[in-house]
Formats: structure tokens, C-alpha cells, sequence
């Protein structure tokens, strides 16, 4: 009788044991599978653009900045969603930039004021964030606004900028996959790095 009660308590932990590794090996190997993916997005554009992957190969240094593929959801979902280029900028303050209709994802602070940009075409399209209020009516240009659609149209995906301690970091909601999408986000997210130089 006491064996039977000893196998009834054994085998239910036994079970949860077995359960928890299978699941620990099954999140590796999808960890495994993101991470090659990633590689091989990366290794192509790195080729076009002078570009060397990090060790673990989640990122791309080149000589204008660092792009990175990020699955956001991990460990709940691994499908690569978000794509990242960060750069270097001499634009002293911070700055953040979103889609009007994402306005609510984004919080005003204490060192991030709302700015009602005095050019209507940024206005019209774009939620600003500036850390000085004067130095922000001279970023939030049409020209800037030209830049960040123009980066939108070519992978056809919203995009945030963020300035901050002088790296500008360009986000895209949408894990690019093919080469020729990777090379337009590229050259788009340069040439928004190259008007914020303008403004210094």
C-alpha cells in the first residue's frame, strides 16, 4: 500500500520535471531558430554596406550605425517584429517622434514637453516630443517629415525616431526580411541621420 501512495506522489513530479525540460529545450531551439534567421537577414545586407555582425549575431555594426532584429514578443512569440538602426548625432537635447494615431503609446515627462510643430506637414502627420521647446520647432522641419516618410514608404511601416544622449535611434514595427528591404531601411534611416546634422 505504501509503495502505491509513494508511485502516486512520484510520478505527477517526475511528469512536471520531464514537462518543464521539454519546454526549456523547445524555447532553445526557437531561440536557436530566431537567432539564425536573424543572422542570415544580417549577413546579407552586410555585405552591401561594409557591415560586421556581432558575435551573437543579433546586430549589424557598419560605419553609420548599428541595426538590429528583435522578435519583441520572446519568449510569448517568436516572429522577428521590429527592426532598429541606431546612429550617432551631434543634436544636443531629446527628442522623440511617432505616428499621430500612436501618440498614446507615448508619454510626455518632465524632460520631454509636447511640441505643436509650427510647420502644418509635420503637424499633420507626426507627434513630437522635445526636451526644449525652441530648439524643437527648428528639428520638426518639413524636411525631417519628408525624411521619415520617405523611410515609412520604403518598408511600408510606421516608424518612431528617439534622440537621445546624442544617438538617434530609428525604430520600425516590422522584422524586414528580404535584402532589398534591409538595404532601403538602411539608406533611408542614414539619410534621416544626415538632416538631423542639419540642425546643429
Amino acid at each position: 500500500m505504501a509503495i502505491w501512495i509513494f508511485i502516486l506522489m512520484i510520478v505527477p513530479v517526475m511528469g512536471g520535471i520531464y514537462l518543464a525540460r521539454g519546454k526549456a529545450r523547445t524555447l532553445r531551439r526557437l531561440e536557436s531558430g530566431v537567432g539564425a534567421d536573424i543572422r542570415n537577414r544580417l549577413s546579407a545586407l552586410g555585405r552591401e554596406v561594409q557591415g560586421e555582425l556581432s558575435p551573437d549575431g543579433r546586430s549589424l555594426t557598419t560605419p553609420k550605425g548599428v541595426m538590429t532584429l528583435v522578435a519583441s514578443k520572446a519568449p510569448e512569440s517568436f516572429v522577428i517584429d521590429t527592426t532598429k538602426f541606431a546612429g550617432k548625432t551631434s543634436l544636443e537635447g531629446a527628442l522623440t517622434i511617432v505616428r499621430k494615431e500612436d501618440a498614446a503609446k507615448v508619454i510626455a515627462t518632465k524632460t520631454l514637453q509636447v511640441l505643436t510643430p509650427k510647420d502644418p506637414k509635420v503637424g499633420e502627420r507626426y507627434y513630437v516630443l522635445v526636451s526644449d521647446l525652441e530648439q524643437g520647432q527648428r528639428w520638426a522641419n518639413a524636411k525631417l517629415a519628408d525624411s521619415l516618410e520617405s523611410l515609412e514608404k520604403s518598408v511600408r511601416a510606421k516608424i518612431r525616431l528617439q534622440v537621445v544622449h546624442a544617438t538617434a535611434t530609428l525604430i520600425v514595427f516590422r522584422g524586414l526580411a528580404k535584402p532589398d528591404e534591409l538595404k532601403a531601411f538602411y539608406d533611408a534611416a542614414v539619410m534621416v541621420l544626415d538632416v538631423l546634422e542639419m540642425f546643429i
